[in-house]
């Protein structure tokens, strides 16, 4: 019993930096963990408050890192532990990183809108109402990056999902009303990871008047029929 304790020990560090670490395409284990299990990973939504997942990483964390420092004093010799410390903290360095180098191995097969990656983390839309000659519409303005992870040129349309994001559609003098905006066409080349900042254009959006923001931004991705949620 005390082995396997000491086993789980060694391990579990590892696995909590995994749990609790970004990589770097912004995507946290712990996060995407909590959300299916429907608790939000930050205490006051969004990114602000407490993040549940690098608090309860740090614990296990510690607890790890105690269980097996005490299973290589009764176990294992003195340079073990050493040797050990030493790849827990390369692997700490490190694990962004390598994460974010992985899926251009799991992907490399990927097709069209497949192969393409995003994390909404750092993306942000600001949009105001334009009136024109005739009706008003909303032009909206995202910053957001994308990677293509596969071996070949892709090219797809990609329009911003305001609709999902911001919970049916967008408060409109109080009304809340789906909004559909034109599609930006982008042609991304092998293995490429880009940032963009670009506009779109709503559809007529009658009366409305005004200007937000938001982050944490949602899209659609379309190409050859195929059409995916990012």
């Amino acid at each position: 019993m005390n082995k396997v304790l000491g086993i789980l020990g060694v391990l579990l560090p590892f696995l909590s930096i995994i749990w609790m670490k970004e990589t770097s395409m912004g995507f946290i284990v712990g996060d995407y963990l909590l959300g299916l299990l429907g608790i939000p990973a930050w205490s006051r939504g969004g990114e602000s408050g407490l993040h549940w997942s690098a608090i309860s990483g740090l614990v296990l964390l510690l607890l790890g890192w105690l269980e097996a420092r005490r299973y290589g004093r009764t176990v294992r010799s003195r340079r073990w532990w050493t040797r050990y410390n030493v790849v827990l903290v390369l692997f700490f360095m490190t694990y962004s990183t390598l994460a974010g180098k992985l899926p251009y191995v799991w992907m490399a097969g990927a097709q069209g809108v497949e192969a393409i990656g995003y994390s909404p983390k750092g993306s942000e839309c600001s949009y105001k109402s334009e009136p024109p000659q005739e009706q008003v519409v909303i032009v909206m303005t995202c910053s957001y990056r994308l990677v293509n992870y596969s071996g070949k040129p892709v090219t797809f349309l990609l329009s911003p999902d305001v609709n999902r994001r911001l919970g049916g559609g967008m408060n409109l003098h109080g009304i809340i009303r789906p909004v559909e905006f034109e599609p930006f066409r982008h042609t991304m080349e092998p293995r490429a990871e880009m940032s963009f900042t670009t506009s779109f254009r709503s559809g007529p959006v009658g009366s409305y008047s005004g200007e937000g923001s938001f982050n944490q931004v949602r899209f659609l991705l379309s190409s050859e029929g195929i059409t995916r949620q990012l």
